[in-house]
């Protein structure tokens, strides 16, 4: 089902029993590189902004869950710009600071040293890899964001116990997948990342057990494609 180029991410949160966290959350994502040969890309953590006050015996409330991104090959579909952000004042003035590139061995431990004559900042570290283009940091007013995405739960009743946020979904077709490509959801549950798909110009793929939430998910989908022509 996943293309060569495809993208394939894993929301996951994690659960307490008699006490104790259990690992599940660290032993799928090694159970899919290891027994099945994904691609380990990225270890994505969606935090969750606002939360229920709650009291625990020897924990703190969860504010986060895991968003692990897999992949048949390394070279997947990237669109980094279409989840891009205004760049804020200070990042445009530190970057003016360096524009010209005069010191640029790295003195934080990020590998990167003067640019090479392609055009490209070759890492000082041994890994082989080269920098960012010149020219995309001269995209001063844009801002890529950070493996870890800061969303507001779910807080609309989907008849579901474990919504999230269509930001979540809108965040990773919007970056992976191009207008037109196909959105596949194994457990599809209340059709959130149906309906933000059709939303965002692609096509879409589901699958559920319960018929109860195949039902909510339908009237939701039906719903969003009638409004479509009001």
């Amino acid at each position: 089902m996943l293309t060569p180029d495809g993208s394939f991410i894993l929301n996951i949160g994690d659960n307490t029993i008699d006490g104790e966290t259990h690992l599940y959350t660290f032993e799928l994502p090694i159970m899919l590189k290891r027994e099945l040969g994904f691609k380990f890309i990225d270890p994505l953590i969606w935090h969750k902004k606002t939360t229920p006050p709650g009291r625990f015996t020897n924990r703190f409330k969860g504010a986060w869950e895991f968003c692990y991104h897999f992949s048949k090959n390394i070279k997947v579909k990237f669109n980094p710009q279409a989840v891009a952000q205004p760049a804020s004042e200070v990042s445009k003035a530190r970057y003016l600071r360096h524009k010209d590139f005069h010191v640029m061995k790295s003195q934080t431990g990020s590998g990167f040293n003067n640019p090479s004559k392609n055009g490209r900042r070759e890492r000082n570290n041994g890994s082989g890899i080269a920098g960012t283009n010149d020219e995309r940091l001269n995209m001063l007013e844009e801002a890529l964001p950070s493996n870890v995405l800061h969303l507001s739960p779910e807080t609309m009743n989907v008849n579901h116990p474990a919504p999230y946020p269509a930001d979540l979904p809108a965040f990773f077709i919007k970056a992976f997948t191009d207008e037109g490509d196909v959105v596949y959801d194994p457990f599809m549950g209340s059709g959130t990342t149906a309906e933000v798909a059709l939303r965002l110009n692609r096509k879409f793929i589901g699958s559920e057990l319960d018929k109860g939430y195949i039902k909510v998910a339908n009237d939701r989908i039906s719903e969003h494609l009638n409004n479509l022509f009001i």
